[in-house]
């Protein structure tokens, strides 16, 4: 099984950063220790996709919070490239993959970017006015690319390797062409995904949404669509087949994190009207598997404290009460204060020998493995952190630390 933005919603904060292990010199993890690139990956919320590419190898989705990499052959999606490696902080408005190089190009509101993923590299060269379009040559794709910026700068060519653009180039002729392939053209030309349209882009909670980009190449029949919040779905051109090809989590927050089998639970936190929901990452950060309806009907939360595994339950600890959720079964049951807890507003958990230790706003509870909810002490101050320690209880409050044995 399955950080933070700024204001316009764009800039990657946290989400969830994995550091991929594959060798160590010494099995002590040393502080001053720096995360090569290969070894850490910034996993967020890649579902909005503002535009996408295709080579004959790989799909490049550029989303609000990083550029996702899909492998054709492999049927897989490689590890995202995000702003900790450089991914523009500035919208996205075109791109077009660049089969020379197995690289591609995007246009965005401060000038054009190029990144080459067999060597990490990104190349960058401001446009006053931003980049809408590209067009390469059929007949010579070495040479360079052609970008278009505002009106007043119009068309220009930019010759391989460099990085000022040169007006007056003549265009290619419009049958020598690659250029980014605009939604409504790529609908127009298949008649049976026009037809699914409004079942493609209907998710199994009724949502709707719309196509935001679309991109194909001409010897394969696979046709690749970006949308505006169920990420990437491709389409079969010959039999109308389709099939989503998600990737990421259900939030760009990644506030709590909890282990499991061969990969790890994480859920945000989430304002009114956005998304809440469990997401599975795997060990290598390649799948992610999102569970929208674990949370159970219902039950809504701002702050998403802790997440912690116990047993075969996870125990969520939030603003509004404690969640139990049953991953295997899907079921989840909320305790609250009509069940007896000291407050709804829940800092910290702990495993118990038999339930959960539960540290409120206003004191102290434990969650016994028969769903009783018992008070422990008179204590009514936050309890921010709680740990377990073998058959004692390490309890940390304003009021200090204290122990119970």
């Amino acid at each position: 099984m399955s950080g933070v933005g700024s204001s316009d919603g764009r800039i990657v904060g946290l989400g969830l950063l994995v550091a991929l292990v594959f060798q160590w010199d010494n099995p002590t993890i040393r502080q001053s220790r720096l995360w090569r690139p290969e070894e850490r990956v910034l996993v967020s919320d890649f579902s909005f996709v503002e535009a996408i590419a295709a080579s004959p190898w790989l799909v490049y989705a550029a989303t609000r919070h990083g550029l996702a990499v899909y492998d054709r052959r492999a049927r897989r999606w490689q590890l995202p490239v995000t702003t900790l490696d450089g991914y523009p902080a500035t919208r996205v408005r075109a791109a077009l993959a660049d089969v020379v190089d197995n690289a591609v190009w995007l246009g965005t509101d401060d000038g054009w970017y190029r990144y080459d993923p067999d060597i990490r590299r990104w190349d960058h060269g401001f446009v006053a006015g931003g980049v809408g379009s590209f067009i390469l040559d059929r007949n010579d794709q070495a040479s360079g690319i052609y970008l278009q910026g505002p009106p007043s700068f119009g068309w220009a060519f930019l010759p391989r390797g460099g990085l000022v653009p040169e007006p007056g180039h003549r265009l290619p002729p419009p049958s020598q062409r690659i250029q980014s392939l605009d939604p409504r053209l790529a609908l127009a030309q298949t008649p049976m995904a026009d037809a699914m349209r409004a079942l493609i882009l209907t998710d199994p909670r009724l949502r709707t949404f719309q196509f935001t980009a679309a991109a194909r190449t001409p010897e394969q029949n696979d046709l690749y669509f970006g949308t505006n919040g169920m990420g990437v779905v491709r389409v079969d051109v010959a039999t109308g087949e389709w099939e989503n090809l998600r990737y990421g989590l259900l939030t760009p927050r990644a506030d709590a994190v909890a282990p499991g089998p061969d990969g790890v639970w994480t859920i945000g936190s989430a304002r009114a009207g956005e998304r809440r929901g469990l997401t599975w990452v795997t060990d290598d950060a390649t799948e992610t598997a999102p569970e929208e309806g674990a949370l159970g009907p219902g039950f809504a939360y701002v702050a998403a404290r802790r997440l912690v595994a116990s047993g075969k339950y996870l125990w969520l600890a939030t603003d509004g009460g404690v969640l139990r959720l049953d991953p295997a079964s899907g079921r989840s049951r909320r305790f609250d204060v009509g069940n007896g807890l000291p407050a709804e507003d829940v800092l910290s958990l702990a495993p118990a020998p038999d339930g959960i230790w539960v540290g409120t706003a206003h004191g102290l509870a434990v969650i016994t493995g028969e769903d009783r909810v018992v008070r422990v002490g008179s204590f009514d101050q936050a309890v921010s952190g709680l740990l377990a320690v073998r058959d004692s209880l390490w309890v940390g409050s304003a009021a200090g630390l204290a122990l119970l044995a």
